[in-house]
């Protein structure tokens, strides 16, 4: 009776060792396959960290290329012929520039050649305007203005760094091409608007000397 129940006791006994080992081993197998799956997890994202290195690489090497594609072509004495969504072109060789846009339905030109501003109506071809891009100093040094720094925004947008950044953007599509055509037309009469302003201050500063002389009178009366 006792070896029976010694044996019974070592059946038992055996059964809950082999069964906590089962249980270790099992522990051990999910941590294996846990860490199995973090490795795996850690190789997909050095992997995914990868890729997009590698695609930013190939974006900074498409703006790149954009970029000096253009400065390539304009050094090749080629022209450019630079198109946006809405249909308004943009013609350069590097120096002049040649923008045709519509508004409210008619076609206008604008040409910018050796810093001068001409803008026409290309369809009725009627009296033009043109305008220096240095007219407010000029009229700063003939009429004895107080020195101030005077700019025209819009011939900003009449360079190779503008046609830069809106084709990197994606504003513009631009390509080389042979159409673009610089020169001043000599059928058109084109009004100064540099001259118009300097007459119009002029008068201005006539009015207002003498109203500076009425003042003086009056004072000394």
């Amino acid at each position: 009776m006792k070896i029976k129940s010694f044996v019974f006791v070592g059946i038992i006994g055996g059964v809950l060792m082999f069964s906590g080992c089962g249980e270790r081993l099992k522990e051990i197998k999910e941590t294996k396959d846990n860490v199995v799956t973090s490795i795996n997890e850690g190789k997909q994202l050095i992997n995914q960290g990868k890729e997009l290195v590698e695609q930013g690489k190939e974006l900074k090497e498409q703006k790149e290329g954009v970029v000096g594609g253009i400065r390539n072509i304009l050094n090749g004495g080629a022209s450019l012929k630079c198109e946006d969504n809405e249909g308004n072109v943009t013609y350069t060789n590097g120096k002049n520039f040649r923008s045709t846009h519509e508004e409210n339905g008619v076609k206008k030109v604008v040409l910018m050649k050796d810093d001068v501003m001409y803008s026409w109506n290309l369809d009725t071809k009627d009296n033009g305007s043109k305008m220096a891009k240095n007219c407010f100093s000029e009229l700063q040094k003939e009429l004895k203005l107080p020195e101030e720094k005077q700019e025209v925004k819009v011939f900003d947008d009449f360079s190779v760094e503008t046609i830069e950044e809106e084709s990197e953007s994606g504003k513009i599509n631009c390509k080389p091409s042979t159409e673009g055509n610089f020169e001043i037309p000599t059928d058109i009469t084109f009004i100064d608007q540099c001259e118009i302003m300097k007459e119009q201050m002029k008068v201005m500063q006539k009015q207002i000397k003498e109203m500076q002389k009425k003042q003086n009178q009056s004072n000394q009366k």
